[in-house]
């Protein structure tokens, strides 16, 4: 595993000099320089790190440790998967516009951790209402109010000529800090699971105490994000921008009009 991450630096750092030394790059490196970008999706990596875990060994915990079916597993995430889809209708726009990005997101990264911790609390008999039902609802909920003001601040001061780009960075940010959050947290639970195998504790306690570990360490990893989301990002960042997100619903001329009275007005 760890020669494997030591390939991948290696070629990332390939990658970056190739990049700065052509003339017309796949990534121009300037992108990076802009303001918002880095750190907004810095901090998406640590809360999808969190997610990923979730939806990966909380579904193996609901099938070998609450011996769900396939249907009963899916189930189970309805309350996550609602909250996303209800939030996702105007809901969380309207919230940072009333209350601005930053509250919007330390309150969602926070409600995430609070499902993961709650995930941690779960046993064999564990009812799914209302542990899971809430863990899964924080979860959703969380991240339904977090995504949103990240992507906003990300892409607020790219260049619309580098729209896609920004677009397509922030991506795959996103699905490459899951990949390695879930390995590593992954690894963390089967390790911490076979220890507890080799000194002959029962396979079910043994399960669970690592799907626990790998839980709170997620919470933990969100918990980073959060701190480094209130050291980074600053309320001034995502203002203006995030009026832009409601300007599909309301008149465009008004909204442009407003944004161009704040500015003159900062």
């Amino acid at each position: 595993m760890l020669g494997f991450a030591g390939l991948a630096i290696v070629l990332m750092a390939a990658f970056v000099a190739l990049e700065a030394r052509i003339a017309n790059p796949i990534m121009p490196l300037r992108i990076l320089a802009v303001r918002g970008m880095v750190p907004a999706n810095l901090i998406r990596g640590f809360l999808v790190t969190g997610m990923y875990s979730t939806f990966f060994l909380g579904t193996l915990y609901l099938e070998h440790v609450r011996h769900y079916s396939a249907i009963q597993t899916g189930a189970a995430f309805l309350p996550w998967t609602i909250t996303v889809a209800i939030l996702s209708r105007g809901i969380t726009t309207r919230l940072v516009n009333r209350f601005g990005a930053l509250p919007v997101l330390v309150a969602g990264m926070g409600s995430a951790m609070v499902g993961l911790l709650l995930f941690s609390t779960s046993g064999p008999e564990t009812a799914f209402f209302p542990t899971i039902f809430f863990a899964c609802f924080a979860i959703g909920f969380g991240i339904g109010n977090a995504f949103m003001p990240l992507l906003t601040i990300a892409m607020a001061d790219v260049p619309p000529a580098d729209a896609g780009l920004g677009s397509g960075i922030t991506n795959v940010s996103q699905q490459v800090s899951g990949a390695l959050g879930l390995a590593v947290l992954g690894a963390l639970a089967t390790d911490h699971t076979k220890a507890l195998l080799n000194e002959h504790h029962a396979v079910t306690s043994s399960l669970l105490s690592g799907y626990h570990l790998a839980f709170l360490t997620g919470a933990g990893v969100i918990g980073v994000g959060l701190l480094l989301a209130l050291a980074l990002l600053r309320p001034r960042d995502q203002s203006p921008s995030l009026r832009l997100a409601d300007a599909s619903r309301r008149d465009g001329a008004t909204a442009l009009n407003d944004l161009e009275t704040e500015r003159q007005a900062a």
